[in-house]
């Protein structure tokens, strides 16, 4: 899937294999492949992305395979998912992009925040409803200021 000269590359899948194997999960030809997908695409994929990805390197590899890889990666804690709107959730590696997504609603820009800006958000509704949200997990729609200024939203 790339140069094998590109140790950090090497590291980080060699890194990831093994808390996968300390999170008690054997390591597949499925689960490496998709796992350095992730590592190569470095961006919000989708499972169709990742699945174009991995069967150019596996074409063996089912696409089922690849739904199954991610939910047991995503089990191991090694994969997060988040839904940015109306369109097909997203993946990334738990942990290297650990931030709140916020879209906007008019031309579906995204932009990232750090988690802790909602904070206190979090505390008052676990405090009034008893419930821990988890803002990483989903998108917040807003306006983007391109939007905002603009006099035909959706065109910035």
């Amino acid at each position: 899937m790339t140069e094998p000269s590109d140790q950090a590359f090497a590291d980080q899948t060699q890194d990831l294999l093994q808390r996968l194997r300390d999170a008690g999960h054997r390591l597949t030809t499925p689960r490496r492949a998709v796992i350095e997908a992730l590592l190569i695409l470095d961006t919000h994929p989708t499972a169709d992305d990742l699945v174009a990805n991995v069967a150019s390197h596996y074409p063996e590899i089912h696409r089922s395979t690849i739904y199954r890889t991610l939910d047991a990666l995503s089990e191991a804690g090694l994969v997060s998912h988040v839904h940015l709107g109306h369109g097909s959730a997203v993946y990334h590696l738990a942990g290297s992009h650990d931030h709140l997504h916020i879209v906007c609603s008019s031309c579906d820009r995204v932009a990232h925040a750090d988690l802790g800006v909602l904070d206190d958000a979090k505390r008052k509704i676990q405090q009034r409803t008893g419930f821990e949200i988890n803002p990483g997990h989903f998108a917040i729609p807003a306006i983007c200021a391109d939007c905002l200024e603009s006099s035909s939203p959706g065109a910035c």
